[in-house]
């Protein structure tokens, strides 16, 4: 484009010159008038005589062809899956976040129908609302949750409508496979269909400094709001739930999604433990056995020491934003700003001996030391902090969580 236009440029006085009747000499740039003509009406150009017009219509015509492109496998899947995929509004005090999910059970007796969705999705939210491809909306309650996989389930009170089918093993997907994902990209655009290819099969993805999670990449276009919609196969079968990409400037198609033996294992779980008050017509809500939630955070951080005309910076590992209630593993005896020295797991088990973490330099190096430790319900985390210059060790036990709004 560059090149036609440089062109244009170097041909432009050419043509300037040829429509001003002016012929540019060659010596010095003076123009020659030999051969110019005179005009003969007072130094007006003579008029050309009109001829009579006469019109007639363009006879044209356009070939028509009734016949519909041939269905492809992405155009059947699309049919096969289409409603089975929602919108999400979740809402709190002050925002309002959107999503997918999938349409995946339905308990007659309750009058419910159970969506599989994302954590992230509903984390925070209090009130939530299902919307579904015929353009009606349901209120939805969370049946569970489980934020290690980023997944949750909600159920709305209606049945008979359209349910994806599970895939028999997301360990089987074949690379370079036809996918095709449906969602609700930027929040605004529900029933959105996009299609791509499996790019790679259970790759592990890091999170976070400390985890990682194990996905199917895929190059299919996937953004803000895809999260909990379907990935499905050209079988019509669900294979993930989706739930994150890559986002930087010069990366495309890098999208992922939770393989369906997590979201099966997952969902599975939190029904078998989740309990419905019929009368009130709350959950109480499942979970994962084994799953625990910190009640507090682990941050970096420093204090000073020394002089005010000369203090010294010291970097620390401190706890802060305590959570309450009984699903967490914590101790009333915490206080924010307590800085940690020492962390030890005693498992309940005879046969796993208790380790200990005593050189603490990075939150992160915390963290990491008690998710790869495993400790499971029963078992005592003891933490030994530093408060008013003094040391103290406080204990308390894992206890299972469950997922409240």
């Amino acid at each position: 484009m560059k090149k036609r236009y440089l062109i244009a440029l170097l041909v432009l006085p050419f043509i300037l010159a040829s429509c001003g009747g002016e012929k540019a000499s060659q010596s010095g740039g003076s123009l020659d008038n030999t051969n110019q003509v005179e005009p003969t009406n007072g130094g007006e150009a003579p008029d050309k005589p009109l001829v009579e017009p006469s019109y007639t219509d363009p006879d044209f015509s356009v070939i028509p062809n009734e016949k519909p492109s041939n269905k492809t496998d992405i155009e059947n899947t699309v049919d096969l899956v289409y409603d089975t995929v929602v919108s999400i509004d979740a809402y709190s005090n002050t925002t309002l976040s959107r999503g997918s999910g999938v349409l995946f059970a339905h308990d007659d007796n309750l009058n419910l129908s159970f969506i599989v969705t994302c954590f992230h999705v509903i984390d925070g939210a209090e009130r939530f609302y299902v919307n579904l491809t015929d353009s009606n909306s349901y209120e939805a309650s969370v049946v569970g949750a489980y934020k290690d996989l980023d997944l949750a389930v909600l159920s709305i009170e209606k049945t008979g409508l359209s349910y994806a089918s599970f895939f028999d093993d997301s360990d089987k997907l074949k690379l370079g496979s036809t996918v095709v994902c449906i969602g609700n990209p930027l929040g605004t655009l529900p029933g959105s269909v996009s299609a791509g290819i499996v790019s790679y099969v259970n790759r592990e993805i890091p999170v976070s400094t400390t985890e990682t999670m194990t996905l199917i990449q895929t190059d299919v276009a996937i953004n803000s709001g895809n999260s909990g919609g379907g990935l499905f196969n050209t079988s019509g079968a669900l294979i993930g739930i989706v739930n994150a990409k890559y986002s930087s400037e010069g990366i495309e198609g890098l999208g992922f999604a939770i393989p369906i033996n997590d979201v099966r294992k997952t969902v599975t779980d939190i029904l078998n433990t989740a309990r419905y008050d019929v009368n009130n017509k709350r959950w109480e809500c499942g979970y994962v056995e084994n799953d625990y939630e910190l009640g507090f955070s682990i941050k970096d951080g420093y204090y000073t020491v020394g002089s005010f005309i000369a203090p010294q910076y010291v970097e620390v590992v401190y706890i802060t934003d305590f959570k309450s209630g009984s699903v967490y593993s914590t101790s009333s005896e915490l206080r924010d700003q307590d800085i940690l020295k020492a962390v030890e797991i005693k498992y309940n088990k005879s046969n796993r001996k208790s380790i200990k973490l005593t050189d603490i330099a990075k939150a992160d190096q915390v963290i990491g030391f008690i998710k790869n430790s495993k400790p499971m319900v029963g078992d005592t985390i003891k933490l030994t902090i530093l408060r008013d210059d003094k040391e103290k060790t406080i204990s308390f036990d894992i206890v299972q969580y469950r997922y409240t709004n």
